[in-house]
């Protein structure tokens, strides 16, 4: 069984240095054994792209193009059995991977880290055109899909990015009205956003949620008492499982920064 890490980094040069991130460092302090791969685009190459991305999902548009659409074809390229995609900059492994495809149906799922904020915010999504929000469970619960850790399937999130890119075809007019109005915040919202849609809007699509965070704990509207450390692991005190990556997004925007208050840095 090959699993690995997979980066996605995009920068105006042809390399992008990756090696002092919490990500790579934390990963491979607890997967020795692990391949970190990088995936990287150059934006100069893709200039065009860029323009009409910027037009059709406003933004973080570079995050829809890079992560989604360009994405397919460099992983058909890899030879590997399941994948793990996490933001860089914010995420922190506390765990090894191992028993991950053990423990999710990945077969029929790629799983998405659930987070308590709701992000594209409430007041874009509703200029989203004919489009309807989360409902039951997760709206009553507040529960929420975040792109920044994906577990999965290769051949599944092939799968899925195929439907994914087939879908937005026909449907991309979705955001423009909400970017039109709003060009700092208005349209997708980056991927998470495109996922966000794909989730309530295309029952086929095989998102799954990690409600009770035994792959990534999403920390943005989370406290810091919702989790206590116990020989060096993280424990939730609701579920006592112990989540493989922290992802502390929005630390720019009053998160908790679990990274700080528990040192993650320092667990052995």
């Amino acid at each position: 069984m090959a699993l690995s890490l997979v980066a996605v980094t995009w920068s105006h040069e042809d390399t992008y240095d990756i090696s002092n991130h919490m990500l790579l460092r934390s990963f491979q302090k607890y997967n020795p054994d692990k391949e970190v791969i990088q995936i990287h685009f150059n934006r100069t190459h893709y200039g065009l792209e860029e323009k009409e991305f910027l037009n059709t999902y406003g933004s973080q548009y570079e995050f829809v193009l890079y992560r989604i659409f360009l994405l397919e074809e460099k992983l058909a390229e890899l030879d590997l059995d399941y994948v793990i995609m996490c933001d860089t900059p914010d995420v922190t492994c506390i765990n090894n991977i191992e028993r991950l495809p053990q423990i999710f149906d990945l077969d029929n799922h790629v799983i998405f880290g659930m987070e308590k904020n709701q992000w594209p915010m409430p007041m874009v999504k509703e200029k989203y055109l004919d489009y309807t929000d989360y409902q039951g469970y997760d709206k009553e619960n507040h529960c929420y899909v975040n792109g920044g850790c994906i577990l999965a399937k290769k051949t599944r999130l092939i799968e899925l990015i195929q439907l994914c890119k087939a879908k937005m075809e026909n449907h991309n007019y979705v955001f423009k009205k909400s970017f039109e109005e709003d060009s700092r915040w208005g349209g997708a919202g980056g991927d998470t956003g495109v996922w966000t849609w794909m989730y309530n809007m295309i029952p086929e699509s095989g998102i799954k949620l990690d409600y009770v965070s035994n792959f990534a704990l999403n920390t943005y509207l989370r406290s810091t008492e919702e989790y206590y450390l116990s020989n060096n692991k993280l424990y939730s005190k609701f579920y006592s499982n112990t989540p493989c990556f922290v992802h502390d997004n929005g630390w720019n925007y009053g998160s908790p920064k679990y990274h700080d208050h528990f040192q993650l840095e320092k667990l052995n």
